[in-house]
């Protein structure tokens, strides 16, 4: 769950290189507070500081889900980061690496002709992001988060196994998922998505004293091989 929320301005001031690391792992996908998932929140917040951010400013985008990756390398046009963080999907399927993408828009960032450098992440702060270690890691005043709030207020839960196994008929394909992070009462919905069409749904079963839960699900032979 989010450990804090803090409005954060770019606009105006001295030109400045500031590095953006949106976390498109898969608890982004969760309904936000606002508007859409947690990612389209990331994505509209990144949009607006690419479009207020002072003349003469330079930024880069890196993702930092599993493994990171640049978005968009270091440019003063705002109009590139606009563009390529509206085309990102609305969820992803990837584990979460924040250190990792901290650590990449730093070297990203060591480019810069400008003096005054910045990192900012928008993320949901899942504890298994390990949000609050990268925070007390981080030089004071050169990394900042905007931790995003869900309208779900369950606990983060994560994907920690997949098994695939036999069927119930020679065409399927029985697959066994182990989530991890199941905190509180009652069972979790699981989907299985495949190029953006649901293709299964099912129920994962908390395991007694644990936080662990287990679904069982089937796909055809042709899905498992997509």
């Amino acid at each position: 769950q989010p450990f804090m929320w803090r409005e954060v301005g770019y606009a105006g001031g001295s030109p400045s290189a500031l590095a953006i690391v949106i976390d498109d792992s898969m608890s982004m996908a969760r309904s936000s507070s606002e508007a859409g998932s947690l990612l389209e929140a990331a994505g509209d917040r990144a949009r607006q500081i690419a479009e207020d951010l002072t003349p003469g400013s330079e930024m880069l985008v890196v993702l930092a889900g599993h493994p990171p990756r640049v978005l968009v390398p270091l440019t003063s046009d705002g109009s590139q980061v606009a563009n390529a963080v509206a085309a990102l999907p609305r969820a992803s399927q990837r584990g979460t690496d924040l250190e990792g993408s901290v650590s990449l828009a730093r070297d990203e960032l060591a480019a810069s002709r400008l003096g005054r450098r910045q990192v900012l992440i928008l993320s949901d702060c899942a504890a298994h992001a390990h949000a609050r270690r990268v925070r007390s890691a981080s030089p004071e005043g050169s990394a900042e988060f905007l931790c995003l709030e869900s309208d779900d207020r369950r606990a983060n839960a994560r994907l920690s196994k997949l098994l695939l196994g036999p069927g119930s008929s020679p065409e399927k394909r029985a697959i066994r998922i182990e989530v991890r992070g199941a905190e509180g009462e009652g069972d979790l919905p699981v989907r299985l998505s495949l190029d953006g069409s649901t293709v299964a749904r099912g129920r994962a079963v908390k395991i007694a004293d644990s936080n662990r839960a287990v679904a069982e699900l089937e796909l055809t032979r042709e899905q498992v091989s997509r």
